[in-house]
């Protein structure tokens, strides 16, 4: 039962088996779709892990690498999502470090009297601009003229990974309501000296990265602490397993 729980908690679905039968020595077999229970036992035990999972929900996940649809697609947007949300945290931390420099050499800042609200958005969109571009030609570059059961794996590996679809899930919609939030104060001129297309933008960067540190805050411990659970015969699933 162990293996099965594993899988359904961290996404490593290649080490699903029936739950009536073992897989062969040093073997691990692909994912059973008819064997369901072990996802909605970890659903029962641990609804904070069970995301919206919006890749998994657009995209087939068939049980071999070699099958899988789309990949380049997927690839892709997982690569841009991640360049957006590093882009937010350079472009936050930009008007920082400009001020910290600008104090050190005692120079007069360039950056007039904006506020700082208005400073950090604009600063956050052009980050994560830039870091979409960046990892765009990156990730380009990477994979040119790779053969395409190398992106089926990648993009395989991606949809198989729950922690990784919570993460991408938890930032996209800290994007919309980000988007949505910003642009509707800037649309109101609520103290945004911003036009509302970069509102906008700097919004869902920010919105993208606090997603991600929400995230993290909530499921930093639950896989380790689950683990521990069955191992000590703890829990619903181990009860499930003792019986």
């Amino acid at each position: 039962m162990l293996p099965n729980l594993r899988c359904s908690v961290i996404g490593a679905t290649s080490l699903e088996w029936p739950r009536n039968s073992s897989p062969p020595a040093g073997v691990h077999g692909p994912p059973n779709p008819a064997d369901s229970a072990p996802r909605s036992d970890c659903s029962v035990a641990f609804p904070s892990l069970v995301a919206i999972n919006m890749l998994p929900q657009l995209f087939q996940h068939p049980a071999y690498a070699e099958d899988q649809p789309s990949a380049y697609t997927i690839l892709t947007l997982h690569c841009l999502h991640r360049g957006f949300t590093a882009g937010a945290i350079l472009g936050l931390a930009s008007p920082f470090v400009r001020t910290a420099i600008t104090t050190i050499l005692r120079r007069p800042s360039l950056a007039g009297p904006l506020p700082w609200t208005t400073r950090l958005l604009s600063s956050a969109a052009i980050g994560s601009l830039g870091a979409t571009a960046f990892l765009g030609v990156g990730m380009t570059a990477r994979m040119w003229g790779r053969e395409e059961i190398e992106w089926q794996d990648r993009s395989w590996r991606i949809l198989a990974n729950k922690t990784q679809n919570r993460e991408d899930d938890w930032s996209a919609g800290g994007i919309i309501i980000g988007a949505l939030a910003l642009g509707l104060m800037s649309r109101r001129g609520a103290g945004l000296v911003l036009p509302l297309g970069r509102a906008s933008l700097g919004g869902a960067a920010v919105g993208s990265l606090l997603g991600t540190v929400g995230h993290v805050l909530t499921s930093s411990h639950s896989v380790e602490d689950v683990e521990q659970k069955v191992v000590a015969g703890e829990g619903p699933l181990a009860s499930k397993e003792n019986h």
